[in-house]
């Protein structure tokens, strides 16, 4: 399987969020994580949904460990 990257890796992201109830007009890279209601809990389904999905493996470790506080921040880390 290909794995997406770039601006449809981005959009696999930005949907999931969508999915769990965020507006999607409010999810842009420079958004602050905390002002959009996004938590760890949130962090983790995004994980599951990027792996079982799409076959994106990436550990919440990986996240945690740059201490994101915008969405960019996250959208950087599983585009590495």
């Amino acid at each position: 399987m290909t794995t997406p990257g770039g601006p449809a890796l981005e959009q696999i992201v930005l949907d999931a969020l969508a999915g769990f109830g965020h507006d999607r007009a409010r999810l842009v890279r420079d958004a602050d994580l905390e002002q959009l209601d996004i938590d760890s809990l949130d962090l983790i389904e995004l994980v599951q949904i990027l792996e079982e999905d799409h076959g994106i493996v990436i550990r919440l470790e990986e996240i945690q460990a740059v201490d994101p506080q915008t969405l960019g921040d996250v959208l950087d880390v599983i585009g590495r």
